[in-house]
């Protein structure tokens, strides 16, 4: 089983499931969320989040492509969903694949920061997931707040072989420091 394919699998089909969802909550997409974490969004509302998701996946792409520009896109719920649509592959491409093939360690100039930076492609693939982690989660309870219910707490539990079950909502034991067995 390759890990890191299924979570990245898990977050890009996660985003398009919270992406989907936008439409049947228009007054949510701008309504404040109460909870930001510092240094990743700050004052998120569900369509900064969600734009966040596709834009990292476009910079990221862009970056290693060579490009110098990131172009703002369409943050309308159809148009995110358009842009994942192009982004998700890119990415697939451009990073996933490489890594996936051995090139977790290779570097590229990233002309996109001013002034220009030197990462690994396996340092990006870390920094995507980690930080999409907190969006998806972010996006995700406020789409549960406004309605939305369907999408648990967006484990990847059953992406990456667990049983199917959405781990976060499992029952478990636990006994007492110093209590008998």
């Amino acid at each position: 089983m390759d890990v890191l394919v299924r979570m990245v699998e898990h977050h890009l089909d996660t985003t398009a499931a919270i992406l989907d969802r936008l439409d049947a909550v228009p007054d949510a997409l701008n309504r404040p969320i109460m909870l930001s974490v510092e240094g990743i969004d700050e004052a998120p509302t569900l369509r900064r989040l969600c734009d966040r998701l596709v834009r990292q996946l476009e910079q990221w792409a862009t970056a290693v492509e060579g490009g110098t520009e990131i172009v703002e896109g369409d943050s309308t719920p159809e148009g995110l969903r358009m842009r994942l649509a192009l982004a998700a592959p890119r990415f697939r491409r451009t990073i996933l694949a490489r890594v996936v093939d051995g090139d977790a360690e290779a570097t590229f100039v990233d002309l996109t920061c001013s002034p220009p930076e030197t990462f690994t492609l396996g340092g990006v693939l870390a920094h995507v997931l980690t930080f999409a982690a907190v969006r998806r989660t972010m996006a995700i309870g406020a789409l549960e707040s406004a309605g939305v219910t369907d999408l648990g707490s967006g484990d990847p539990m059953a992406a990456v072989g667990g049983a199917g079950h959405d781990a976060s909502t499992i029952a478990r034991t636990f006994v007492a420091p110093g209590a008998p067995d």
